[in-house]
């Protein structure tokens, strides 16, 4: 079986790949800006809403996240299909990406993100925000389990996830608002306590994930992602550094606060870029199935020119992002379109699934090449890959193969 590769290089060509990347690391970015702006204004300072620089740091950050996820949904089609910019407003892409999880995060996103308007508002006009809290709250969370379902993360590592990408938002952005926006002593003393929470979230949250993915300490200087991991928990340091700077300066207003504020920056760049890596990479510990690559499986439909074949290639099929291809003939080994190819995970012992996967006619290609992201597969075990082919409006079958999926480590 082939071995899958850390996926560092970008999939859909140089130009997809660099934006890709770049739209992860401002999505990022402006996520954690807007939560630790609001974070900081409900939590430490609530004067701080009629602050110009406050207000600016919150109204900048919410139009930029939603266009940062608007690049991220036209960019992941043409980035999962290994195809050019040409392709960024391709339809066929687009729904392709919408049927997955990935695709209902973003739009789960914008939803959020329209719902913030009014809640942003309201925290600027009024001081009574016992309630406002809370809705924030709920949509900052509700935000920070969007990246948890784009990363592909199920059972106990979803809300795992979640925390860590919250608590990193609520730290990181407050960290912003502390610079630029000068807050007074008090606020800055509160924070600092919210900050070393949230730093105690990250540590049990990260180690955790760290495990799940790597499954062992040796694959941390074994494997790139592991590597990928040891920069970012060096960037993590690089910002717990500055914050100390800045604690002995507000303690004893000696040193220089704005070294410290460039330390505490530049470490949140790298954690930032490398979060953003490892999301588009692949964890060394994943699911794969051990059946070949490539098999071929018969179906009839019953109609007319309704029998042939499906040539499935699946590659080394894991958690992350991957492609399944399948490309159909007819029984004198021709290819041909069909009206309809769907793809589904089952696993009968556990009760999980169908999983489905709507397969999109492969761009660029001749007849019967389709191309689709695969299904997400959260256990090993003995699973079915069942295939439904309709070849006319009441002509239809549905094709099955049993495969065994181990979880590997490499």
């Amino acid at each position: 079986m082939k071995t899958a590769l850390l996926a560092l290089a970008p999939i859909g060509g140089t130009a997809v790949g660099v934006l890709y990347w770049t739209s992860r690391v401002v999505s990022y970015a402006s996520f954690a800006l807007l939560v630790g702006a609001v974070g900081f204004v409900l939590l430490c300072w609530p004067e701080g809403s009629a602050q110009r620089r406050v207000v600016v740091l919150i109204w900048v950050a919410w139009p930029v996240l939603l266009l940062a996820t608007v690049a991220d949904t036209l960019l992941q089609g043409p980035y999962g299909a290994k195809v050019g910019l040409t392709h960024l407003f391709d339809t066929d892409l687009l729904a392709a990406t919408m049927d997955q999880s990935i695709g209902v995060a973003l739009a789960l996103r914008v939803s959020l993100l329209a719902v913030a308007v009014p809640l942003l508002s309201e925290m600027m006009a009024t001081r009574r925000r016992v309630v406002l809290g809370w809705l924030c709250a709920v949509v900052g969370i509700g935000l920070a389990v969007t990246w948890s379902m784009a990363g592909h993360v199920t059972g106990v590592g979803l809300p795992v996830d979640a925390l860590h990408v919250a608590a990193s938002g609520l730290w990181l952005g407050g960290l912003v608002v502390l610079w630029h926006a000068k807050p007074p002593p008090s606020a800055v003393l509160r924070f600092s306590r919210i900050a070393f929470a949230c730093v105690g979230v990250l540590v049990v949250t990260g180690t955790y994930q760290s495990w799940q993915q790597l499954g062992s300490w040796a694959a941390f200087l074994t494997t790139g992602y592991g590597k990928l991991l040891l920069l970012k928990i060096g960037g993590v340091a690089l910002v717990l550094g500055g914050v100390w700077l800045a604690r002995r300066w507000v303690r004893s207003q000696t040193s220089a606060p704005r070294y410290a504020s460039v330390v505490q920056a530049t470490g949140a760049v790298v954690v930032l870029a490398l979060t953003a890596t490892l999301v588009t990479a692949q964890p060394p510990r994943q699911v794969t199935v051990s059946t070949p690559d490539c098999c071929v499986i018969p179906f009839a439909t019953g109609g007319p020119g309704g029998a042939g074949k499906l040539k499935v290639d699946t590659g080394p099929l894991a958690t992350g992002p991957d492609v399944v291809t399948v490309v159909v003939s007819n029984r004198a080994g021709r290819h041909m379109n069909v009206a309809e190819l769907d793809m589904a995970f089952t696993m009968p012992s556990r009760h999980i699934g169908p999983l489905r996967v709507t397969m999109h006619r492969a761009i660029g290609t001749g007849p019967g090449n389709y191309r689709a992201r695969i299904a997400d597969l959260p256990l090993s075990g003995s699973w079915q890959l069942a295939f439904t082919v309709r070849t006319s409006e009441i002509d239809e079958t549905t094709v099955a193969e049993l495969v065994d999926v181990s979880a590997a480590t490499r």
